[in-house]
């Protein structure tokens, strides 16, 4: 028998979130803790563990150059007379209440940059309307802290062409950074914030933007930490972490110029699609997916085959696209807990599928010729429907295992434990 490689020992490394946003009530803390799976933490390019991250300082509001007070007992009563006299730049400082503003003139842009800093997100409410239906943002944007953000008329919502952040806050609007299907240089920066706009109904718009009907948040880069996403969304490239994706995420990869990114240390509750095109790289690490209602996790539909899934905890079935899926699943545990699952594979999977742990369900690989083991360091996958002995004891089995299905496929070191901590 081949000679087997010895195991190392390491120590199981958590998945660690953000507790939640900080001023909301603790129930919405307890959804946005995050997963705590111990035993993921595997290999990336390189096998070793994923260095300690760095602890980044919180932001912290602006100064306002005045403030708004529906009481009267500052600069302003309105935020709409704020706004009038406010000049590019300024910063608004708004009291606890509920305000609303109209922004734009005839061209429906909004017509200055601003910031408005609230009181708290439970404490100011800010309507926001614009001279039709539509409120842009195109040259100019306008920043959100420690408010709620509504629209003020049924149906409204915010096509941006522009860059802009938002801090402790809860936006309500349904905003589109995409115009004909092109991806024009929408930027969204967002820090411990809840998104939960109402879907537009898809009889008061047309044309590029009845796709807000579907996805509630459409926009080309996001930059999010600590965050909660309760509607649909659509991105093209992301850099996020320690966040919550609580309905369903579609992740396209559709420019050359710009695509990809990562998510990290997140969860999503209703599955994650990555489509359209072959561009941009997106790598889901250290995160737990969970299903949709159709039992799917993952869907790599023509374009996944350079995105990967690592050091995660998934829940569901991986569906792909015939003879291409993902890249890389490597660090995985496959759990069959949340949704009856036969197979968590059922055709391709990706080009490479190596220490995973493959917990009540099994895989089968009917086309192509993906990888389903790692040669390099003699270690393959953990499957509960295998069940063989590892008489040497150095945690892979004496046999290899042949993978159901018609790609005659063999994983040459099949693992002894689903415990993937215990391999380096």
């Amino acid at each position: 028998m081949r000679r087997r490689k010895s195991l190392e020992c390491v120590g199981a490394v958590g998945l660690g979130l953000l507790a939640g946003c900080t001023s909301l009530p603790s129930r919405l803390a307890e959804e946005q803790r995050g997963p705590t799976a111990a035993g993921t933490e595997q290999t990336d390019d390189n096998p070793t563990p994923d260095p300690t991250p760095t602890e980044t300082p919180e932001p912290t509001a602006p100064e306002p150059r005045f403030v708004v007070d529906e009481s009267g007992n500052e600069d302003y009563e309105t935020l709409q007379e704020a706004y009038r006299v406010a000049q590019n730049g300024d910063v608004i400082g708004i009291q606890s209440g509920s305000y609303e503003v109209t922004f734009g003139g005839d061209d429906l842009d909004i017509e200055k940059s601003l910031t408005l800093v609230g009181a708290g997100r439970e404490e100011t409410t800010v309507a926001i309307d614009g001279p039709q239906q539509e409120i842009s943002m195109s040259d100019n944007a306008v920043d959100y802290w420690h408010v709620t953000v509504e629209p003020l008329r049924e149906n409204g919502f915010v096509y941006a062409d522009s860059s802009w952040s938002l801090a402790y806050a809860a936006y309500n609007v349904p905003t589109r950074g995409w115009k004909g299907g092109a991806q024009i240089g929408t930027t969204v920066d967002a820090y411990e914030t809840v998104f939960d706009a109402a879907p537009v109904s898809s009889d008061a718009v047309s044309g590029v933007r009845e796709d807000l009907s579907e996805f509630t948040l459409k926009v080309g880069v996001l930059e999010a930490e600590g965050c909660t996403f309760r509607r649909p969304v659509d991105l093209q490239e992301v850099t996020v972490g320690d966040s919550r994706f609580a309905s369903a995420v579609r992740l396209r990869n559709s420019t050359s110029s710009f695509s990809g990114g990562e998510i990290s240390n997140s969860r999503f509750d209703d599955g994650v699609a990555l489509v359209d095109g072959s561009s941009g790289e997106f790598t889901i690490r250290r995160s737990e997916i969970y299903p949709n209602e159709d039992g799917v996790a993952v869907t790599a539909a023509s374009g996944g085959a350079t995105s990967s899934v690592l050091n995660s905890m998934i829940f569901g079935r991986i569906v792909d696209g015939g003879d291409f899926g993902l890249a890389r699943l490597e660090g995985n545990v496959f759990q069959a807990d949340e949704v009856d699952v036969e197979l968590f594979i059922d055709g391709y999977g990706a080009d490479r599928i190596s220490v995973n742990a493959f917990r009540g369900g099994d895989i089968r690989i009917d086309s192509g010729q993906p990888t389903v083991f790692d040669g390099d360091r003699e270690l393959g996958n953990y499957y509960s429907a295998f069940d063989e002995t590892d008489e040497d004891d150095d945690g892979v089995l004496d046999l290899p295992r042949p993978i159901p299905g018609d790609g005659g496929l063999s994983d040459q070191y099949p693992l002894a434990t689903d415990d993937l901590s215990q391999y380096r």
